[in-house]
This record gives C-alpha cells, sequence and structure tokens, in this order.
C-alpha cells in the first residue's frame, strides 16, 4: 500500500509516496512545498489541497501537524492560537465529506516518533523511557513508555534563562543568533540534561535536519546518561509517521466497520 505522508515545517511543508507494504516504511518519493510559518491559513490549505489532490493517489493521505491534535479528530485541534485550528477542519470537509478521501492527522513530532518506533531503532524506542525531539525551527517531542506514545508532549516549553527551551535550542537559533555549531551544541547538552532530570529517559533520538550533522557535535553530548542518537529516517521521519498513522488508522476504521 502507498501512502502519502505529508509533514508541515516552519520554513517548508515536506510530503512523499510512503509504500508500507513491506517489513519497513520505504520513502518512494518525496519532494517540499514552499510554504512557511509566514504564510496564512487560506495559503496552507491551498497548498495542501493540491498536494493531495496530485499525490494521494490511493486517497489515503497522513498529515503530520506542528500543534497539540487530540483524538485525530477536525474538532480536537487544540491549539486555538494556532494557524492550524481553521486548517485541519478544512481540508477534512473537502475531501473526507466530499471526496471520500480517508486523511488523518496528528502532531508532527508524534509521528516522527511513530516512524522511529517502526524502524530499525524499534528495539531501544521500545524499551523503559525514550524521546524522539525534532530540532528545527522550534523543537517537538514525543515520549514513549515502553513502546506506548504518551501524545502531544510539548518539551520545547521548559523555561531556559528566561525563554522557552526551543527560542535557546532549537536548530532554528544556529542562524537566527549566528551561533557556531560548538555554542549551539553546549545549549543542545544544556536542554538534554534538563530532560534528563525530569524523565530520566533510556533514549534519546536526535532528529530535524540538523541530525544530518550529528557528528559535528556527538562529543559534546557524551557524557549525557542516555543514549544519544540521530534518528533513523532523520529529516524525513514526519512523513514516514504520517503515512504510518494513515494506514494503522485506516485499518482500525474498517475493523471498526466490520465490527470486530
Amino acid at each position: 500500500m502507498k501512502i502519502l505522508g505529508i509533514d508541515i515545517g516552519g520554513s517548508a511543508i515536506k510530503y512523499g509516496t510512503i509504500d508500507i507494504s513491506g517489513s519497513k516504511a520505504e520513502i518512494i518519493d518525496h519532494d517540499v512545498c514552499a510554504v512557511t510559518f509566514s504564510n496564512t491559513p487560506e495559503e496552507y490549505c491551498r497548498a495542501l489541497e493540491k498536494l493531495i489532490t496530485e499525490n494521494a493517489h490511493e486517497k489515503t493521505v497522513g498529515i503530520a501537524f506542528p500543534t497539540v491534535i487530540k483524538h485525530g479528530e477536525p474538532e480536537y485541534v487544540k491549539s486555538p492560537g494556532s494557524r492550524f485550528y481553521s486548517v485541519w477542519p478544512y481540508i477534512y470537509e473537502r475531501f473526507c465529506v466530499k471526496d471520500d478521501y480517508s486523511v488523518f492527522c496528528l502532531n508532527d513530532a508524534d509521528a516522527a516518533g511513530m516512524a522511529e518506533l517502526a524502524g530499525p531503532h524499534q528495539d531501544m524506542m521500545s524499551r523503559g523511557i525514550a524521546i524522539l525531539l525534532t530540532l528545527g525551527t522550534g523543537i517537538g517531542s514525543a515520549v514513549f513508555i515502553d513502546g506506548h506514545l504518551l501524545p502531544n508532549s510539548e518539551l520545547a516549553y521548559l523555561r531556559m534563562h528566561g525563554r522557552w527551551a526551543e527560542e535557546y535550542a532549537a536548530a532554528s537559533v544556529i542562524n537566527k543568533e549566528g551561533l557556531t555549531m560548538d555554542e549551539w551544541s553546549d545549549r543542545l547538552h544544556e536542554y538534554l540534561v534538563d530532560l534528563e532530570r525530569i524523565l530520566n529517559p533510556d533514549t534519546i533520538l536526535l532528529g530535524g535536519k540538523i541530525s544530518n550533522d550529528f557528528a559535528l557535535y556527538r562529543d559534546k553530548l557524551s557524557d549525557l546518561q542516555s543514549v544519544i542518537m540521530p534518528a533513523y529516517y532523520r529529516n524525513d521521519a514526519g512523513i514516514v509517521g504520517a503515512a504510518l498513522f494513515a494506514a494503522r488508522s485506516l485499518e482500525a476504521k474498517e475493523d471498526h466497520g466490520r465490527g470486530n
């Protein structure tokens, strides 16, 4: 089965066709759409409408939103201040109600974590407390306890030096504040120490584009108590996880319809 996975980020919308028919989800193709947090909700709606119409050939779509979404339903978007408060209900009405698509949505970091849970790091993610962090425009977090997701965690909102943690240690601050990799990795280390004090995780996986450069800051994190590794799917984890979530949600929906 091939499913369209969409991951909405601060600097672009990433999307791709994911083949979930094998033992491991495979990315068949992927691309980006240049819509950023500076765009309006209406522009997001138009961009997503175009992506789904042109790429969801099997009419099943998973969308990872950078906001809290409870139970995956359009009426449970719980971030009224977010631009996505109106986007998901519009997409639901446009495709699920009018054209009989199967579209499912979840938090973006939760999607990335679900991808890692299904990938080669499955054993690590299924044991004890595991955290997936997406380091990009902000910081997304997915927390797993013995392989079970604690949905919609917001570990970006720890306070650090009078700021939210994501304002202090997200990858985006490297360019915003002109930091060197060493300066930024010191901030990341400080943030991870705080997470260890609070949650005592066994494993922390680092995602987002900056995970491609893990070798450049790995040594700065070597004294931490957790196992620290880059995410297997790196910056594509969101689209893979969104597609996996859509597949599982569709299966559950069909089972429910058959009375199983």
